[in-house]
């Protein structure tokens, strides 16, 4: 029987995303079948494309209006939790607070783990609406079962803000895969400025 993930985002911009797009390929090359359950893209995104076939995507359109987007949320969820129910998940990630929250629900339903892989920071405080969402995220952020962020300061605050254990942080560098730099020298900037080959 293989292993099975369930990964939740919700901005709709995933395309964009390499932190998401290198989780779910580096969890399918490790045997995983990934599901990853998103809102429909942004306005200028494209679905993202991945290499290895283990990975599925699946997609909720959400209105931009503020009912139509409480509604639609539910109905994401409603629509992971049918397709959940065909599978077996070892555990779920959820990507920042709102994703998190969907993965947490359907975590409790399905009783695995939830992490939550916390990308951005998004804590606003500046109107009473504001903080009462802010205490709804920090309800589930402080039941995750274990938290991934992209560096050590990162790790300290959120232990910090969120009253989260700092030894069940763990920090995963935000990098892509194959080579960093080309295999040759770019002439981009020497043809541009006309500058010679022999200039340093």
């Amino acid at each position: 029987m293989n292993q099975r993930v369930a990964l939740f985002t919700y901005f709709g911009q995933d395309a964009a995303s390499p932190p998401m797009i290198n989780s779910a390929e580096y969890l399918a090359a490790e045997g995983y079948i990934v599901d990853i359950f998103a809102r429909n893209p942004a306005k200028g995104f494209i679905v993202p494309t991945f290499r290895n076939k283990a990975i599925r995507y699946y997609t909720t359109g959400i209105p931009l209006n503020r009912i139509g987007w409480r509604i639609a949320r539910i109905h994401l969820v409603v629509n992971a939790w049918q397709k959940m129910r065909e599978h077996r998940y070892d555990f779920v990630i959820g990507f920042d607070p709102w994703a998190f929250e969907h993965a947490w629900l359907l975590a409790k339903v399905f009783r695995i783990p939830a992490f939550h892989h916390s990308l951005e920071f998004f804590w606003p405080e500046n109107s009473l609406r504001k903080k009462i969402d802010l205490a709804g995220k920090m309800f589930f952020l402080q039941r995750a079962d274990w938290m991934i962020t992209q560096d050590a300061m990162r790790a300290d605050w959120l232990s910090n803000k969120c009253r989260f254990p700092r030894e069940k942080i763990s920090v995963v560098y935000n990098s892509s895969f194959g080579d960093l730099l080309p295999p040759r020298k770019s002439r981009y900037f020497r043809d541009k400025f006309g500058i010679a080959n022999d200039k340093q």
